[in-house]
């Protein structure tokens, strides 16, 4: 069975209160959620998934999809999906999820209208987000032109480096710096407006300080009042609320308590473990995949093998065995469709409905 626990650390807040004609205070214990700290007993509220009984996937193939070195897929809509690769002529492809036919590509290359190595792709209000670090930090938005589905609009130049950037849909954009910040919060213009966000504290180091040792996976709801985060290398997922201001840090569903070897940018961790991989949010929760630990599989060669479907008050609602292990999913939190690309020598694009989301 899976485990989790959820963590919450507290802490006191005096606030005293002086009166005019008397000798005395009043001194009032307000108790708040705290950001937590691994392996901390104090505090720490347990989240079973014993009771839930883990649902199997039936998944179907789209047919015959060619696929070099799949990189992710995203729902364009409710008939398209974008697939990203990283050998293939085409950086993105839209493909017809009916037909199993491309309607539309992105080359691969420095010039307009191309990408080198699509990193992250977010659709928002029928506009594509393009993240390309690899063309010196350029993040390309795509919308609907002269009959191209795929047609470059502008570019935004991201300054500083970064692992990951998504769009807010609060305006502007989120992300994932190289710097000790956790999260950057970037203006329509791609310009630093402040940080947000904190890393869990781990063994070894009062936190982690880098998002290249962290690995995450981030996704916004579409109303933008919520953000999640997956942790690739630590059994951490993170719920973000009210302008990151408000946290809820779950821890599991294995009891790993990762060292930090170093305590800047470059620190690595251990034990080496894959966890969490792609996650996806709608209005009414998100879901993730999870991978497993090292001591279970090859590393290299693991797998996203459960879809966890939670709330955004941290309630995992429902876990989903999926037949094959897949290596990225995202899910059309409309129709209920979720689609796949499985880790295989030669993967496939699979899609099943599944029903009981959390949907708007």
């Amino acid at each position: 069975m899976l485990h989790f626990k959820l963590e919450f650390t507290s802490y006191s807040i005096i606030i005293i209160m002086r009166f005019p004609k008397q000798a005395f205070c009043i001194v009032i214990f307000i108790w708040a959620l705290s950001l937590p700290v691994s392996g901390q007993k104090k505090g720490i509220t347990p989240l079973s998934l014993d009771k839930i009984t883990p649902e199997v996937l039936k998944l179907s193939s789209l047919g015959n999809i060619e696929l070099g070195a799949p990189g992710g897929v995203t729902f364009y809509d409710d008939s398209h999906i974008l697939i990203t690769d990283r050998r293939a002529k085409a950086a993105i492809s839209l493909v017809d999820i009916n037909t199993g036919k491309v309607v539309d590509s992105l080359l691969r290359g420095r010039g307009p209208g191309e990408s080198l190595s699509p990193w992250t792709v977010t659709v928002s209000d029928d506009i594509i987000y393009i993240d390309d670090s690899q063309r010196g930090g350029k993040l390309l938005v795509l919308r609907p032109k002269g009959g191209k589905l795929l047609a470059l609009d502008h570019e935004i130049k991201i300054n500083g480096n970064y692992l990951r950037i998504i769009p807010n849909p609060s305006g502007g954009f989120i992300s994932l710096p190289y710097t000790e910040a956790r999260f950057e919060i970037l203006d329509a213009n791609g310009i630093s407006c402040g940080y947000g966000g904190s890393f869990p504290r781990i063994k070894g180091d009062n936190s982690l300080v880098s998002n290249t040792s962290a690995q995450s996976m981030i996704a916004m709801s579409p109303d933008g009042k919520h953000l999640c985060s997956s942790y690739l290398m630590m059994n951490y997922l993170e719920i973000y609320s009210n302008s990151l201001k408000s946290l809820i840090r779950l821890w599991g569903p294995d009891k790993i308590v990762p060292q930090v070897k170093t305590s800047d940018v470059t620190s690595f961790l251990e034990p080496k473990t894959k966890v969490y991989s792609s996650i996806s949010a709608s209005n009414g929760g998100f879901a993730v995949g999870y991978i497993g630990k090292l001591e279970e599989r090859d590393f290299a060669k693991a797998g996203t093998k459960y879809l966890l479907i939670f709330d955004w008050e941290g309630h995992c609602l429902k876990v989903f065995e999926l037949p094959v292990e897949i290596s990225y999913f995202d899910i059309n939190w409309r129709t209920n469709r979720l689609i796949v690309i499985t880790k295989e020598a030669d993967p496939s694009v699979m899609t099943a409905v599944i029903k009981g989301l959390p949907n708007d």
